[in-house]
């Protein structure tokens, strides 16, 4: 199975069902766990902006299922003005991260 580039990095929160109920999901999870279990390093990149998006409890499956495969999962997000340029939000954002287990990258800038 050969995955886009782009494949880990929007699916868990556009599409979480890609991990929980999308028909070959079992495939793909025991691809990761073939990937974690040989002794490589297998980290899906997710992007949350707002906690909002961590809510949703078929997102937090997802992310469950993933780290079960003993793949990690972290987070980069973009700083967007008006949605998460308030410190306030990303201590929101934080939260559930930590609780989910994902491990925070960094924050894209671009506000000008």
């Amino acid at each position: 199975m050969c995955l886009p580039q782009d494949f880990s990095r929007l699916s868990n929160r556009y599409w979480p069902y890609r991990y929980v109920t999308d028909q070959d999901a079992p495939d793909l999870l025991r691809l990761f766990e073939k990937v974690t279990r040989s002794g490589r390093q297998l980290s899906v990149m997710a992007h949350f902006s707002h906690p909002v998006e961590l809510e949703k409890p078929v997102v937090q499956e997802a992310i469950r299922r993933i780290r079960m495969t003993g793949a990690n999962v972290r987070c980069q997000a973009p700083l967007i003005r008006q949605i998460n340029d308030d410190p306030a939000v990303w201590a929101d954002v934080s939260h559930p991260q930590r609780q989910l287990l994902i491990i925070h990258e960094h924050v894209l800038t671009g506000l000008g």
